[in-house]
């Protein structure tokens, strides 16, 4: 009989990968549209160059942006003061 307390790893990797999957769904979805919204005036068969550079300046700033939230709130999330454990003190028990 299995332990009530144990996870199956390969339940929680299959679940981290759906979690990690759905996020990045969600980043394509808000970028698109807020990329659109910004850079595209009317839409028609062709980019013109202003809209393509509009929309490679859009995803970049997103992206750095995207990155540069994501690695301040690991950052607060280790920091001693957070709350967080430490990769040290983490367990899966």
């Amino acid at each position: 009989m299995a332990n009530k307390g144990m996870i199956d790893p390969s339940l929680q990797q299959f679940v981290m990968k759906e979690q990690q999957r759905q996020r990045f769904n969600h980043l394509v979805h808000e970028l698109t549209e807020k990329c659109w919204d910004k850079c595209v005036d009317k839409p028609s068969n062709k980019l013109d160059s202003r809209t393509s550079n509009c929309l490679g300046n859009c995803v970049e700033r997103f992206l750095d942006t995207a990155n540069f939230v994501n690695n301040r709130t690991m950052s607060n999330a280790r920091s001693p003061s957070s709350g967080f454990p430490q990769d040290s003190e983490m367990t899966l028990d």
